[in-house]
Formats: C-alpha cells, structure tokens, sequence
C-alpha cells in the first residue's frame, strides 16, 4: 500500500478509522452491558446465596448453642448428685464446696461456677472466692425462673462479662441448693462457633447506662467500631432475628438473652466479596473473550477497510488529478460493486469535464460571434510578445480598430443585420495580415491587430490593404451596406513598453481618429493631454453647478403675426473663474457623454423657474423652452424633478416648453417616447428642436403629443436664395398646422427672413435679427428699450 494510503490509515476522519471506530466502539458498548449484567446478575446471586447460608448458619449458630447448654445441663446435674459434694453443701462445708466447683468447672471447661440458697443468697463463686460479684441479674431472679420450670438456661450477662448459664437444684431430696454453671462468650467462643458456622461471629452487650459495647468477635478492630456503630442505630426490642445493612457483608442480627430482652445480641455475617469470588472464573473469562472479540472485530474491519479503501483512495488520486488538469489517467475496474459503479462514473466525469474544459477554454479565448481569439486571448499574446520584444530587441505595433456607424446598422437593419457584418470582418480581417500578425475581437466592433514588423515599412502595406478588403461593399439583409473605420495605432517601445499601456494609448489614438474624422491616427501625447484635459474639465463642471459658476442667457421668441415676445429659450454660459468663457459646444457635448448633462439640467430647471417666477411676480408674463438632452430623456426621475421645481416656485405647467432634438428621440425611441408621455401627462409642451436635421419624420413625431415645431436655421438663413429650402420650410410650416402644432423659425438674421417666415404663416421666431442671448436683466431693459419697439413696430 502506498505511504499515502498508509497515512489515511491513521487519520480519524478516513473511512479505515471511523470504520474501526465504529465498530470497535459498538462491540464495546456490547460487552460491557454483558459485563455490567453478568456482575449484576452475579452479586444478586451472591446476596441471595449470602442470605441462604446466612439463615442456614443462623440455625447451625442456635443449634451450637443448644448444645452448649446441653452439655452445661449434664454437668450442673452430675455436680448436684454427687453424694460428697451433696454433703459439703448440707454440712455447710465452704472449702469442700468451693473445691468441687473449681475442679469441676476446670473438667468441663466451665467459666463460672456457683451455688446459692434457697432463697438466692449466693453461697460460692469460682469468679471471686473471696467476694460475691456484682451482677446485672440477680441469683434470686435466677433461682425463681428455675424453681418455676424446675431448671433455668440462658444467655446473661454477669459482672462485666456474658455467660451461657444453666441453673439446676441440688437434691437431697428435697432442693436444699442451686448449682450455677456458665461458659463465658469470649473470642475463643466466638472463634469455635466461626469454625463450625463459617459465618463471622460478634456478640454485643447493652449495658444499663444505655450504651453498647463489643463482647466478642471475630471481625477486625476497625470492622468491629463500624458494626457497632450500626448495632446502636438499628438494634431494637425485637424479640425475633433481623438483617442488617453493614456494607461487604450480609447481616443478621439475633437476641440471645430472654430474660434481658435484648440486652445481649449476637450478628452473623457472611463476606460478600467472598461470595463473588467463586463468580471471579466467570467474569475473567468473559472479560478475556471480550478482548479476543475486540481484537478480531479491529483486525477484521481494518482488513475489509483496506479493500474498500484502497481503491477509493485510487479513485481520490485520480480526483486530485482531475482537480489538477490532468485526464490522462482512467480509474480501474474492481470486484466491488458500488466502487466499480463509483469507478465508471468517475471515468464519466472525467471526459465530461475535459469536454467542457476544452469548450470553456475556447469560450474564454474566443469570441462565440466572429470565432477570432478575445481580449484575454489577445492579452496573453500581447504581454508574450512584449516578454520576446524586450529580450530580443524587436519591435511590434497595436492597432485597434472601430466601425463607423455601427451603431445605425443596429438601429435600422437589426441586431441579426449588425452580428452578420461582425462576421463579415472577422472573415476578411485575417485576409489583410501576415501569418505571424495577431487579429481578435476584444468586444463589439472593436477588433485588435498585433503586427511584429520586421521593417518600418511593414504598417504602410497593411493599412492600405485593410481599407481594400473591409471597405468593399456586401449585402445584409438584402441590402447593400458599406463600412468605413478608424483605426488607432500605437508603437512598442515607443509608446509603452507593457501591454495595458500599449492598449490604452492604441484606444486613445483610435478616440482622436473617430474625433477628427480620420481613417487612422497613431497615438501621440497631444491625445493624452486632452483626454486628462477632458477629464479635469469633469470634476471642474461638477464644481461650477455646486459653486453657481454656470448662468443662464435667454433669447426671446417673438409671434410673427403681433411681433409680442411671449416667451424666451434659456441657453447656458460657463464663465470660469481661471479660464474664462467656456463656450457651450466645449462642454455641453462632453457633459452629454459622461453623464454631467443630468446635474446642469437640473441646476437650468430650478434656475430658469425662479426667474419666471420673479417675471411674474413683476407682472411680466412670459414662457420658458429649457432644452432636454437624450440623457435627460432616459432619466426616469426628470418627470419627479420637474414637478418638485414647479411646486417648489408655484408656476402653472404651462409656462414651461420643453424643447427635444429629433436625435435624442431616436437614440432609444421606446424609452424616449415613454418620458415625453409622462411629461406631457403633467401639461408640459413639448417642442422638437432642430427639425429637418435629424433621423425623424412627421410620421413619427405625429405620434407624440408635441406642441411645437422649431425649424433648423440650416433652411432659414438660404430660403431668400434657394427655391429648395423655401419648399421644405413652406411644407413644414403647413404640415405642422395640420397637426395643429405650432411652428418656429430660429436662426432668424435678417429682416427679409423674419418677412418671409410671416407671409409663410410661421407662428414665432427667433434669431440674432430679434435679439442675441442675454442674461435676465438685460432681457428686461431689451425688452422695454425704445430701440426695440420701434424696430417691431417697421417690420
């Protein structure tokens, strides 16, 4: 097994180990329930056992006793028929008498031995020939009990001792003496009664202050204080045997003495540790095939493990590979069923994905439309060539290339029409270059060309030949479509030696080339300069709206039928603080294409609004036209900006018209004629400014509810001289009133043309032969100077 392989082995998360854990941990669990029962099974066992022998041994304890007192019955009555000794007590005769109680009490083994009267006086005494002891039953008391049954046995306790003692009468014939005779319960006594019982042994007294004291045992000291202490706690008045719970040991506790009822007590005891130890066999047995189990259970799982493993860990190398790149290697078939299935399915996958990597990596460097390498391709190419470039010294040129009017092919013919003509030039692109020249697609229709030169001359060939093969006309749709380009070009290492910086300066030559309408232009730093010229001309723009740096100039429209200026255009002026005038055809274009128009729209709003307010408020009652950039017109908020500044200055709808070129409606039609529809819907006018210039016609612009006309002054400033431009703005001017719109003539320069737009029925014009454009305040000294009314007055 590879070392890899044996590795896994040891980590707890592979399937060898859990496998082996599992199991093992199972089996275990197993076991040592079985163990934990099996112990149960045989302490309950060994307690009922311990109880059984207990009550056995109880009997055989009582029986020894009976025996005893048998034994001491036999004695006593031997001692009390012996003639001599009958005499020695008849006669009186101590010493006679004290000698036949000692060597009789010695033959039988007896520890006390005495005689007493009739009437309980005791008489002699082995225990103290000298003085009578002090006893805790009185020889009376004893006598009593024995004149009442004839003879008297019992287990009590005399001086500081227990004896078993029997009482029985000396005869001559009549009862003239009572025999005492004893055997003391000791540890020897309690040793013999071990022996014979195979229980331990221990004899407690209760003495008369309350308290219980050991008398005898066969316990250890130790054992002897804690079942004392027990004995204290548990020992009652009963008259009857009962258990006890010491732990270790089955107890039983049993009363000895009848007359002092339980005042002496004897506790059986039987080891349970001793009982369990004839399971001990049982259990080490079981524990020892426990661990043969255990062991067979690990050595079996890791076997049956490793033939799973092992193949799995093959197909996990082959996985690794796969997730490296590298499908070369097919899994192999094994015995195992669900791993050969995981086998096969692996070898499925892997095809499936070098498939799909393949197609990835042609969808990632190729463009899916024209089949040419993308800009990452291209990308890739280029900093390989700039890697060779530096090392050897070469030089490489950068060509980006834009077609013209695109844009309108899109808009007329169709996306299909403008996907058609991509595929057009990517076909006949690579017909212009050399083998070792480089042509992608890096994004709409814009294509990229690499071309080494060997010579500086190499440039000069293929331009003109890019022109011959791309310019020719083809059809699309069924039409005839030419194309033209421009081309921006830049120069490794001339103008840089990375590929981003190739690439950037090629697209600003080719934003210069598109700018001044030229076919190529190769980049220089001219073009630079002014795009950061552009781009520093944006963050001042913002400025100026915030700062107030922009005004407003109006210039009056004037009613050809009453020569009454009713309303005026607003025209934006940029006066900057360090530059000076700025005029309007040097940022309003660049303002439109980054966005910006949307902030100087807003600031004229507000602006021309609050003047027309102040006119009013003077009594002067005149309508503003505010011109809407195509930007503004896809503006979804125009509509709620304009309301908020028309509420904001308290002005009717009315008295704003809102002056739209014919190409900001066309740059995106269905969007476009949505906001004017909003806007009309809020009782703004609309006019359509530059008329006749633009893509649209009256059939389209019939179709928006537009309120005014404004013709271009392209037709107004040649119609004294050319029959044409009369006609267009005569039909203008008619068509427009059939749609009862009215129509404005701007550009106006000289009298005959402002003559001749009235005899046309024009409704208002405009122009420098009116007024130029003035800021508010001279609009209202123009507007009422003497100069101007007179000049009305002779048109």
């Amino acid at each position: 097994m590879p070392p890899r392989t044996e590795k896994s082995l040891l980590r707890l998360n592979s399937l060898t180990s859990r496998m082996v854990v599992f199991f093992s941990l199972l089996l275990a669990a197993v076991l040592v329930i079985v163990f934990l029962l099996v112990t149960r099974s045989s302490y309950e066992i060994a307690r009922q056992q311990n109880n059984q022998e207990l009550a056995t041994g109880e009997r055989v304890f009582r029986q020894l006793l009976n025996q005893n007192q048998q034994q001491l019955t036999l004695a006593a009555s031997i001692l009390a028929a012996d003639f001599g000794f009958r005499n020695a007590v008849t006669s009186n005769d101590l010493d006679t008498i004290l000698s036949a109680l000692d060597n009789h009490g010695r033959r039988i083994q007896a520890s006390l031995m005495m005689l007493a009267s009739l009437d309980g006086k005791l008489i002699a005494s082995t225990l103290n020939p000298i003085r009578p002891v002090s006893q805790a039953v009185s020889v009376k008391e004893l006598i009593q009990q024995a004149e009442s049954a004839g003879l008297f046995t019992d287990i009590l306790r005399l001086g500081n001792n227990a004896y078993q003692i029997v009482v029985v009468p000396v005869l001559a014939p009549q009862p003239v003496a009572w025999i005492i005779v004893g055997f003391v319960i000791d540890n020897r006594l309690a040793k013999d009664l071990q022996e014979l019982t195979s229980l331990q042994v221990s004899f407690f007294a209760h003495d008369e202050d309350g308290s219980w004291k050991t008398l005898a045992s066969t316990q250890p000291p130790e054992m002897q204080e804690k079942m004392l202490q027990v004995v204290k706690k548990q020992a009652g008045s009963q008259n009857t045997s009962k258990p006890l719970n010491i732990e270790g040991y089955a107890s039983l506790i049993t009363p000895l003495s009848l007359i002092q009822n339980w005042k002496i007590v004897a506790l059986l005891q039987r080891s349970t540790e001793e009982a369990m130890r004839s399971f001990n066999p049982l259990r080490t047995t079981l524990l020892f095939l426990a661990l043969v189990s255990l062991g067979l259970t690990i050595a079996g799982c890791i076997f049956i493990a490793r033939n799973i493993t092992q193949p799995v860990n093959e197909l996990s190398l082959i996985a690794q590979k796969i997730k490296e790149g590298d499908y070369s290697q097919a899994a192999k078939s094994v015995d195992i069923k669900e791993i050969g299935t995981l086998a096969e399915s692996i070898n499925l996958m892997r095809e499936a994905i070098s498939i799909r990597e393949n197609e990835i990596r042609r969808l990632a460097y190729e463009d899916s439309l024209t089949g040419l390498p993308n800009r990452i391709m291209f990308n890739n190419e280029l900093n390989r060539m700039v890697k060779i470039a530096v090392e050897e010294g070469r030089r490489f040129s950068v060509l980006i290339l834009n077609l013209n009017r695109f844009k309108d092919i899109n808009d007329i013919l169709g996306h299909e029409a403008g996907d058609n003509v991509l595929k057009y030039v990517a076909k006949r692109l690579p017909g212009a270059l050399r083998d070792s020249d480089r042509v992608a697609c890096i994004g709409g229709d814009e294509f990229a060309v690499m071309l080494p030169m060997a010579d500086s001359d190499h440039l000069d060939i293929v331009l003109p030949r890019l022109r011959e093969k791309l310019e020719r006309p083809f059809m699309v749709s069924d039409q005839v479509v030419d194309i033209t380009f421009s081309i921006g070009i830049a120069h490794f290492p001339e103008h840089g030696i990375d590929a981003s910086a190739l690439l950037r300066k090629a697209d600003i030559a080719l934003n210069s080339a598109k700018r001044n309408r030229n076919v190529y232009e190769v980049y220089d730093n001219s073009q630079e300069a002014s795009r950061q010229e552009h781009l520093h001309l944006l963050g001042e723009l913002r400025s100026a709206v915030e700062n107030d740096e922009l005004c407003i100039y109006y210039q009056p429209k004037v009613q050809l039928s009453t020569n009454r200026t009713l309303a005026v255009e607003t025209l934006i002026r940029w006066q900057h603080p360090a530059r000076g005038f700025i005029p309007p055809n040097e940022f309003i274009p660049f303002a439109e294409h980054t966005g910006a128009i949307r902030l100087i729209t807003e600031w004229v709003i507000d602006n021309a609004l609050k003047q027309v307010r102040i006119w009013k408020t003077g009594d002067l009652n005149i309508s503003v036209s505010i011109n809407i950039s195509a930007r503004d017109l896809l503006n979804k908020d125009l509509p709620s900006q304009l309301d908020t500044a028309i509420r904001k200055h308290g002005l009717s709808p009315e008295a704003i018209c809102l002056e739209i070129t014919e190409s900001a409606l066309m740059e995106d039609p269905v969007n476009s004629q949505s906001t004017v529809l909003n806007l009309h819907k809020m009782g703004l006018e609309i006019s359509i400014d530059d008329y006749g210039t633009g893509y649209s016609s009256l059939a389209y612009v019939k179709n928006l509810p537009v309120n005014e006309l404004k013709i271009d002054r392209a037709f107004i400033m040649n119609m004294e001289h050319r029959e044409n431009d009369m006609a267009i703005v005569r039909s203008t001017v008619d068509l427009g009133h059939s749609l009862g719109m009215r129509v404005v003539g701007e550009g106006v320069e000289t009298e005959a043309q402002y003559n001749l737009l009235r005899g046309l029925g024009c409704d208002l014009a405009q122009g420098y032969f009116i007024a130029k454009p003035m800021p508010a305040d001279e609009f209202e000294a123009w507007l009422n100077s003497k100069k101007f009314i007179e000049k009305m007055q002779t048109v």
